[in-house]
């Protein structure tokens, strides 16, 4: 099924998509075929134009959206709860299964998007400041190329960051499983990580002499792997 928003762009920058009026009639049962393009093309028959999906959405969907004009529309998409800013990017989205938005390249402010499995923005070069980011799944981000030190970060399965060179001062990561930091070159040395499952630090070869790590499963530094206290400090000898 085509996600929540979904519309037909025509070759003269006219946009088409569906309301909440244009899906009043529909039995529940009925509407949750009624999201994507589909449905559309019943009401407006297929003559060229480009389908297209997701966020961000065209200023006129944004405006329906902001309106509530679009609020069955969004529930028949597996959306819970969302709102957008003027422009089309979601500042709140959450849904109960997967949230696929790896083409977003950016955030606003103060944005709330949370998925009761995986949410994927691997397409994010950047977090807005006080965001807040939830997965019962898995949260990728493997496009960061830095984090905010306010970034609220929760993933009940693994947290990729991959992209990451360092963190924060004071940056504090717990996730239950597997948390990814394979590209860090340095840890601060008051960083708080805790995984469930394993801890990959790929990039560093030793562990601040007062880092606080809590690992479930093993700890990868370097070519090294081990349990935790086991794990070489700045300054062994």
């Amino acid at each position: 099924m085509c996600q929540f928003p979904s519309w037909t762009e025509m070759s003269d920058g006219t946009i088409l998509f569906l309301t909440d009026d244009d899906i009043a009639n529909l039995s529940e049962k009925s509407v949750q075929d009624c999201c994507g393009h589909s449905a559309l093309h019943e009401i407006y028959l297929k003559n060229g134009g480009t389908d297209r999906e997701g966020w961000p959405c065209p200023p006129m969907i944004a405006k329906a959206i902001r309106a509530g004009k679009m609020r069955r529309m969004a529930k028949a998409g597996g959306i819970t709860a969302v709102e957008v800013n003027t422009k089309g990017f979601p500042a709140l989205l959450s849904v109960g299964g997967y949230l696929y938005l790896d083409g977003l390249k950016t955030l606003p402010a103060n944005a709330k998007l949370s998925a009761g499995d995986t949410l994927d923005l691997d397409g994010l070069k950047t977090l807005p400041a006080n965001a807040k980011l939830s997965a019962g799944g898995s949260l990728c981000l493997d496009g960061l190329k830095s984090l905010p030190a306010n970034a609220k970060l929760s993933a009940g399965g693994s947290l990729y960051l991959g992209g990451l060179k360092t963190l924060p001062a004071n940056a504090k990561l717990s996730v239950g499983g597997t948390l990814y930091l394979s590209g860090l070159k340095s840890l601060p040395a008051n960083a708080k990580l805790s995984a469930g499952g394993y801890l990959y630090l790929g990039g560093l070869k030793t562990l601040p002499a007062n880092a606080k790590l809590s690992v479930g499963g093993t700890l990868y530094l370097g070519s090294w792997f081990g349990r935790v206290k086991d794990a070489p400090r700045d300054g062994d000898k």
